[in-house]
């Protein structure tokens, strides 16, 4: 499809128009009919359609946290519905008391998770410049890093190993960066699955606290992006508590990435109640509604607790012109017609709609690793969530030439993939290339069946 990258001299009409417009949609999938399994992304339910639609001509803006607050005259409607939103996925994950609001997704919601560490720790240290160190899986999502960047607390930094540039090279003489050189971002070892070591953590707080580090940003991910691995927020939790009391001085502020399995999660009885807010520790969490919630972008929400600490009043500048005292957001404007969304969509599915859905996503992936598992060149690891991760068998460290998938089934299936060491707890060794395919609820039994035909046949044309 060829696109015009100027400014038209004169309107063109509507059919020339939707003639291009056609021709875009075209060339993006649909979740129904293509043989998608890579993204975490499926078709919004209807009634959230529905109601985005009913509020998209009236046009309201919801800037500002209404949470707490004044908001900007004559949205009283779609504030109320996003105070409502927030406070359903509050108490879904546990929590009482809170502020936040909806933003334009996960990576905005864990700048400000950040963001808000950053401020609660100068605040509580009394001491605005020196080093922070965020502590999180080498699994955590890129935003961390960038949230770091943004904010000047780490440049993100990366070296590169030649031997591991040889093996995974498509002649394309580029080196894989994969050893992390940021000072200020500890990317920590996992287990087999994907859950960052607790005893990693203890440790590297201890290292930097040598060094005279006192503030500390924790980052856990329940449900991180390429193995679904939930790590353990309890556990974490309890270490930081052991580490307060250990470390003289030393500050904490616990943030969890769920954008992923905050609509899994809680609807799976095995993670009881050690996850999110049900743990004392953490402090803010961000989840997104426009993965397994089912609602159109921009769905995700910056969640956190509002207790005596006042967290609030550490967000956010002075207006004037805008009713209320400050803006405790970062993107500022945003449509109101997402809040009419995320409400209409929990109130219809309810917490037994989403569980039906979680559930059939569970047992669809629970098959997707079973065919994979029966495959010789495969190996699979487990998986927490309805994301499924694997590599190839003979793609190891002491192999000279890794294989690799071509780039025509990869682009077909869209398969999501990345080099990540070999043995997980080493978050600086050799690297292997790692798959995940993601079982949203458009992913039927048939779905996988025809995505194993496909494997087979591209590891038949590998041999």
């Amino acid at each position: 499809m060829q696109l015009t990258r100027r400014w038209p001299p004169k309107g063109l009409s509507k059919a020339e128009i939707f003639a291009a417009l056609g021709g875009a949609l075209d060339e993006n999938i649909d979740y129904a009919r293509s043989l998608v399994i890579g993204f975490p992304g499926t078709t919004p339910a209807d009634i959230s359609i529905e109601a985005f639609e009913m509020f998209l001509k009236s046009h309201p803006n919801n800037i500002t946290t209404h949470t707490s607050g004044e908001g900007e005259k004559g949205f009283g409607g779609t504030q109320a519905l996003e105070r409502d939103a927030i406070s359903m996925v509050a108490d879904l994950l546990g929590a009482e008391a809170i502020d936040g609001y909806i933003t334009p997704g996960g990576t905005e919601s864990n700048i400000m998770g950040v963001l808000l560490g950053r401020e609660y720790l100068a605040q509580r240290t009394g001491d605005q410049d020196s080093p922070c160190v965020i502590l999180t899986s080498m699994f955590a999502h890129y935003s961390i890093r960038k949230a770091a960047w943004v904010l000047g607390l780490n440049r993100d930094e990366w070296g590169s190993c030649r031997f591991c540039s040889d093996r995974l090279d498509d002649d394309k003489h580029e080196e894989i960066r994969h050893f992390y050189r940021g000072h200020r971002v500890d990317l920590l070892g996992t287990d087999a699955v994907g859950r960052i070591s607790v005893e990693q953590l203890k440790a590297r707080a201890a290292f930097h606290y040598s060094r005279g580090v006192k503030k500390f940003i924790v980052v856990v991910s329940e449900g991180n992006i390429m193995t679904g691995a939930v790590d353990n927020t309890r556990q974490v939790g309890e270490a930081i508590t052991q580490m307060r009391a250990e470390m003289e001085g030393a500050e904490f502020f616990l943030h969890v990435d769920a954008c992923y399995g905050g609509f899994v999660v809680p609807f799976l009885g095995e993670f009881s109640s050690n996850f999110s807010f049900h743990v004392p520790e953490v402090d803010s969490v961000a989840i997104d509604a426009h993965k397994m919630g089912e609602v159109p972008y921009p769905g995700g929400m910056f969640i956190y607790r509002e207790d005596e600490r006042k967290l609030r009043s550490l967000l956010g500048v002075t207006m004037g012109y805008v009713p209320g005292e400050t803006d405790g957001t970062l993107c500022g404007s945003r449509p109101g017609a997402s809040a009419a969304a995320c409400y209409a969509t929990f109130m219809r599915r309810g917490f037994v709609g989403y569980q039906e859905i979680v559930h059939r996503c569970m047992e669809t992936a629970d098959y997707l690793a079973k065919r994979l598992g029966e495959m010789d060149r495969i190996e699979v690891l487990p998986h927490d969530l309805n994301i499924v991760a694997f590599r190839l068998a003979d793609d190891r460290p002491e192999v000279v030439k890794s294989p690799k998938f071509s780039g025509d089934f990869r682009e077909r299936v869209k398969l999501v993939s990345h080099h990540y060491p070999a043995d997980f707890s080493d978050p600086n060794g050799h690297v292997r290339m790692l798959y995940k395919a993601t079982v949203m609820s458009h992913v039927t039994e048939e779905r996988v069946d025809d995505f194993i035909v496909a494997l087979q046949e591209e590891l038949e044309h590998m041999r």
